[in-house]
């Protein structure tokens, strides 16, 4: 867990899945980026005043131990769009999550949903 928990210390102090993305578009070195973490850093990815001063305060607030304690005691695992158990189907969706917690074995093997509307339409009237 190494290196991820600097990622997941990250989405916690308030970098959104979407801002995960640009940030580590062309590298993974998440604790180069948690130590260095500045106005500066973040006005470069794009995040406002507002966002810079909330996230840097989080920061300031944030213990590692205290999240890895977390991560050992719920038996979470964490999986990042970079890694191989990452299911193929999220990969295929416009806006996939860059980081998202376990609690249980992912499947890979393929699937089948039905949708179902709530309301039925004059659609649904003439298939029945």
């Amino acid at each position: 867990m190494s290196e991820v928990i600097y990622l997941v210390a990250l989405h916690s102090i308030g970098i959104t899945q979407k801002k995960l993305h640009i940030v580590f578009e062309k590298n993974q070195h998440y604790k180069n980026v948690f130590e260095n973490l500045s106005s500066e850093v973040l006005k470069n990815f794009g995040f406002q005043d507002k966002q810079i001063e909330n996230i840097l305060e989080r920061k300031k607030e944030l213990s590692l131990e205290r999240i890895k304690k977390k991560i050992q005691q719920r038996d979470v695992k964490i999986i990042t769009i970079h890694d191989e158990k990452y299911p193929d189907s999220l990969r295929e969706i416009s806006n996939p999550p860059y980081i998202f917690y376990l609690r249980w074995n992912i499947d890979n093997t393929p699937k089948i949903s039905v949708v179902w509307s709530r309301k039925m339409t004059s659609y649904w009237d003439i298939l029945i």
